[in-house]
């Protein structure tokens, strides 16, 4: 068996996050974790951490009050 290297990607991590996570409307816990979100993201916000934000964005997908795309 053989495999062939591609490439590889490089990609910062300003670009995972161009647009915010979609949180689901009338959930408490979506909008709060949105809002941790933006917090995380600025970059002058002293809880500036996009590891953070990542897990935030992850949380919102999860949410069961989330619409599941077609």
């Amino acid at each position: 068996m053989s495999y062939e290297m591609n490439a590889p990607v490089v990609a910062s991590l300003d670009q995972l996050f161009v647009t915010a996570p979609r949180a689901t409307p009338g959930c408490d816990v979506c909008a709060a974790l949105l809002d941790q979100w933006h917090r995380l993201r600025g970059p002058r916000s002293p809880e500036y951490d996009l590891s953070a934000a990542s897990d935030r964005a992850v949380e919102i997908r999860k949410c069961p009050n989330h619409p599941v795309s077609a």
